[in-house]
Formats: C-alpha cells, structure tokens, sequence
C-alpha cells in the first residue's frame, strides 16, 4: 500500500498470479470504499511503508502478524491483530501465514483528524478511524472472510459436495442396467433417470465453480459464464441421445 501524488491511499489485489491479474484500488474516504482505477499514475514515495506516524506523535508499523502502536515516548505495543486460532484458520483456508498478513501501513487525512490504513493480505485492509477504533474493510472482493469459523465445517461442506456425487452416480448407473425382465434388454433410461443425472451434472459443475471462485478469486462474471457454458451441455448432450435413440417395439 502506497500513496498517490495527492495524498489517496493506493493499493492492489491479485487476482491470479499464474496470468498476473493485478488491479490498483483506491480510496477517497480514507479507506472505508475502495474503487479500482485504470490511471497509471505515479507514487508519491518509492518504496511502500512498514512504519508510519501521525501529526499527534503516535506512530503505527505493520509487523507481519499485527499492527502495533507506540505512543509518544512510549515503547511499542500491540494495537491490532488476529487471534492465533483465526490465524490458524486463515492459514488452513487461504494459505497465508500470519507472519505476512499485515506489511505496509499508510497514515491519511480525513475530516476530524487522520485515518491509519494497513494492508491485510486476504482480509482487505483495516482502518484505525478517528475514534480510535479498528475496523475491518473490503477491497476488490477481498474481505474477511469469518476467521471465527470453525475449519472442520467447511471441509465438510466440500467434502460433501464433492462426494454425494459419487453414490448417486453409482445408483443411476444401476437403475439404468435394470432388466424388466427374462429374455428382455436392459432400459434405456428413462425421463426420472435423465433429469437425475442432470441434477448430478449441475451438482458437480456448480461445486467445481463455487471452488474456483473461493480459492483463485476469479470474477464471478467469468465463473458463471463458464459454469453457464458447462450447464447447457450437460442439458443439450442428453437431450439430444434421447431423440436420436431408436425406439424400442412392444413385441
């Protein structure tokens, strides 16, 4: 996180790292919105800030695992920072250690005194505001993303929703080789087995897009373009092996 020329703060989210997708955010507000920008304008200083302070004396440095404060004449402290089960967390969730959640810290003006901004890794930004209260901020889609919860929950989420798949597919599989009796050839599934398989089908695409979108960030536009993409072959592929399949006599 930087500063532009007139004194906004500046940062940037990577969106995918293989394609280098990186866009620049800034905020007029003192970090509470942010709103990306296409202007490539320069910096007002080089390199970006891991210790700053403000025109009262009190002076902020982003340690990698918290913001810490020092008052004037005082020593460090402890001023912002995640618990060690968030962190644990967190790590689990989106790989990012705690030693490099919290890197650069800018100081801005605002109505009513100044604003401390650090940067929060995946977490967005927090805001230390007049009042001398922190407060978590969204950038770029990048927010908190609930470090209060639990991991075992959401593993299980995927777990299901990747393998519920599997048994079900298994009994389509079967119901679809059932005889109907001594001498006759297996069915062709019928409409019940069909629209099952399709429920399978959007079951599994809608998981895998719900995955992209949580572990890489992708636009949601790009995600539902792709998954809409998978969703009408997997409902125009049957349809179509349905009509062209020949009818069977009642002899």
């Amino acid at each position: 996180m930087t500063l532009t020329p007139d004194g906004r703060p500046r940062t940037f989210v990577v969106y995918d790292d293989l394609v280098g997708d990186l866009r620049w955010f800034e905020s007029d507000d003192g970090g509470i919105t942010w709103e990306m920008t296409w202007d490539e304008v320069g910096h007002s200083d080089d390199e970006p800030h891991a210790e700053v302070c403000r025109r009262d004396g009190w002076c902020f440095r982003a340690s990698g695992e918290a913001v810490e404060e020092r008052p004037p004449g005082g020593g460090w402290r402890h001023s912002y920072g995640l618990t060690e089960d968030q962190e644990r967390v967190l790590e689990y969730r989106n790989g990012v250690h705690s030693g490099e959640r919290f890197t650069t810290v800018v100081v801005v003006p605002v109505d009513g005194g100044e604003h401390v901004i650090a940067a929060a890794s995946d977490q967005g930004v927090v805001v230390l505001d007049t009042a001398g209260e922190w407060h978590t901020q969204a950038v770029g889609g990048v927010a908190p993303g609930g470090p209060d919860l639990a991991i075992w929950p959401l593993r299980m989420v995927e777990m299901v929703a990747w393998w519920v798949p599997v048994p079900a597919a298994v009994v389509i599989v079967r119901l679809s080789r059932r005889d109907r009796g001594p001498g006759r050839r297996p069915n062709r599934p019928g409409p019940v087995l069909v629209a099952a398989l399709l429920a399978l089908v959007l079951w599994v695409t809608g998981a895998l897009a719900w995955q992209v979108l949580a572990a890489f960030r992708v636009a949601p536009s790009v995600v539902a373009s792709v998954t809409a993409v998978f969703w009408t072959l997997a409902v125009v592929v049957p349809l179509l092996w349905l009509r062209g399949a020949p009818r069977r006599s009642s002899a």
